[in-house]
């Protein structure tokens, strides 16, 4: 297994294996928060694994569902409930 690492602003990308991408932020007091935009990165990356995620749209219409059947709170970042 090979990781790589990118630091940056108040956070680290992740790369598994030159494929899967996860990102971080380090943000105190804040369990549970993450952007929307963490979640489409590490879906490019292995889509095969989710086929039930049609595409970018779909994702964020799965989300707007968890944030209406108040599983997610929408602010700047998203958090769990």
């Amino acid at each position: 297994m090979r990781i790589a690492f990118a630091m940056h602003g108040v956070g680290c990308l992740f790369t598994v294996n030159n494929r899967v991408q996860v990102d971080i932020d380090f943000l105190q007091a804040r369990d549970g928060v993450f952007d929307f935009w963490f979640l489409v990165y590490y879906f490019r990356c292995c889509p095969e694994q989710y086929p039930e995620i049609k595409d970018e749209e779909h994702m964020q219409a799965l989300v707007e569902m968890l944030i209406d059947n108040d599983y997610l709170v929408k602010g700047k970042y998203y958090r769990f409930i």
